[in-house]
């Protein structure tokens, strides 16, 4: 019955994590889609859409919200997690790079640059948005440094087969707090071997 919130990862909508929000409503968890629409915008400003779906998860339920972030949507839930602690109680980011979260890949700033000129003055995307220049609470959350610990528990996923980012990025600095599967960036909202590990993190948190 404890709520769960899973975030798509970057130009994803809640329609590529249907799979996993269907299965943790069947082992018993009450699961929550985002609500962001597409992750396609300013990370600042997805990261207050995603603040208010953990909002009304925990008025709801009257628990602390635990958060399964995808590749981008992990990093956003730890963000989330890092300014709003009393609303969270687990981050688990799945692909994450947040080691390396301003540094992105040029793909991903052609894909920006394309959305802001498609968008115009209906974007939140800003010049500096995905450029490593960007001041914004989200990067700064990310560039926290490391005794700027998570007040709540957290775990990644990671995989050596990912293909979009570093995996090396992807990791806790606490081995222990890391699990490896063996999947693509994309198979990791599908794999089996990475639900085995979401079950077990989310069990160590009950």
């Amino acid at each position: 019955g404890e709520p769960v919130v899973v975030v798509p990862g970057c130009l994803a909508s809640d329609a590529s994590l249907i799979e996993l929000h269907a299965w943790l409503s069947r082992i018993g968890y009450h699961s929550y889609f985002s609500d962001i629409g597409r992750n396609a915008d300013c990370p600042d400003y997805i990261a207050g859409k995603l603040l208010e779906t953990v909002k009304r998860a925990h008025r709801e339920t009257g628990q602390r919200v635990r958060l399964i972030g995808h590749s981008l949507g992990g990093m956003l839930s730890r963000s989330v997690a890092l300014d709003f602690p009393e609303y969270v109680s687990l981050v688990i980011s799945m692909g994450s790079p947040f080691r390396d979260a301003v540094r992105a890949h040029p793909s991903l700033i052609a894909a920006t640059e394309s959305l802001r000129r498609s968008r115009g003055e209906g974007s939140n995307i800003k010049p500096s948005c995905f450029s490593g220049h960007c001041t914004c609470n989200f990067v700064k959350n990310m560039l926290a440094p490391e005794e700027y610990e998570l007040e709540v528990a957290h775990y990644a996923i990671y995989s050596k087969n990912d293909g979009v980012v570093d995996w090396e990025s992807c990791i806790e600095e606490d081995p222990a707090l890391n699990s490896e599967v063996n999947c693509t960036h994309i198979g990791m909202a599908f794999h089996p071997g990475v639900y085995r590990e979401l079950g077990k993190r989310l069990r160590q948190t009950a």
